[in-house]
């Protein structure tokens, strides 16, 4: 969130006012197409906690928000999910985000909503999961697959926890495990741009917990509990038949279930309906049912004969 400063300043020429609006990670200018009385009006007395809409723009010497619209806060502390910019959220991926925000409006833990908030609150973590593909050359390959297929799987996970009557803490902790099951992800496909460089032949899962080790040992002091089972569900998997916890099993399951979703619909896609089987880039086969209506080449050839 970026708070107003008490200096402005106006641009009389062009009725634009100019505030230096700063937070944790620096400084910048704010212009806003309004005169300096509008503004005034609008953001009132005091340092009230404004929110600015619009687009960052970097100069030679500095960094400037040209914004569309402000919107002055009631002051409530606003989640830091809801200050991703939606500009990094390829367009594909806008409907994902939308529910991801519901997704984490719904969480009642305090704990949770502390340990999600402080992992998007680092841009090296939010930006490239909004944006990275979900894989190379399998499922969700694609700018966006990471976010799309990390909703599915939350969203998922959700729907059978509650059909298994899972208490509530442990259904919102399964909840964060699946949203953040591939978030290692990022340290293979992010972009230089965000401050990490891409790593090779890693596997994923064996990043989860590099990628979030600041937010869980926050989440240590205030649940550790919590933060041993949400490790138990991030971390590679292992040989044995069951996790040691259920939830660490539903995340699994509903991760392939959303992988597999994927693969057969664009390997089916442009198939014609009475074709049953097909196959991946990989060469793994793929089947499907058919409606009962639809009548095979096979079934043509039985009637003339």
């Amino acid at each position: 969130m970026l708070a107003v400063g008490p200096a402005l300043a106006t641009d009389a020429s062009v009725q634009q006012t100019v505030i230096r609006i700063a937070d944790a990670t620096g400084e910048a200018d704010c212009l806003i197409n309004e005169p300096d009385h509008v503004v005034r009006s609008e953001v009132g007395a005091g340092v009230p906690v404004v929110r600015f809409d619009g687009v960052i723009v970097d100069t030679s010497d500095s960094k400037q928000l040209l914004a569309s619209d402000l919107t002055r806060l009631d002051g409530t502390p606003q989640p830091e999910w809801s200050l991703i910019p939606l500009a990094w959220v390829p367009e594909n991926g806008r409907p994902a985000f939308a529910r991801l925000q519901g997704l984490l409006d719904g969480l009642n833990d305090s704990a949770l909503r502390a340990f999600v908030g402080s992992v998007f609150a680092d841009e090296r973590v939010s930006e490239p999961f909004m944006c990275v593909p979900g894989s190379r050359a399998h499922h969700h390959a694609y700018d966006g697959g990471l976010l799309i297929h990390s909703v599915q799987v939350a969203e998922t996970t959700a729907a059978a926890a509650a059909l298994h009557s899972t208490p509530a803490r442990e259904c919102e902790l399964a909840v964060v495990g699946a949203l953040f099951h591939d978030i290692g992800k990022i340290r293979l496909y992010a972009r230089s741009t965000v401050g990490m460089s891409p790593l090779q032949g890693t596997d994923p899962e064996a990043l989860n917990l590099e990628v979030l080790a600041p937010a869980l040992a926050c989440l240590d002091a205030h649940w550790g509990e919590g933060a041993a089972a949400l490790r138990s569900i991030l971390a590679p998997a292992r040989s044995y038949t069951h996790a040691p916890y259920l939830m660490t099993d539903l995340v699994r399951a509903m991760d392939r279930l959303s992988a597999g979703q994927d693969l057969r619909e664009r390997a089916f896609q442009g198939a014609e309906g009475w074709q049953r089987y097909t196959s991946t880039d990989r060469g793994q086969l793929l089947a499907r049912l058919t409606p009962k209506s639809v009548v095979s080449p096979q079934d043509w050839v039985g009637a003339i004969i």
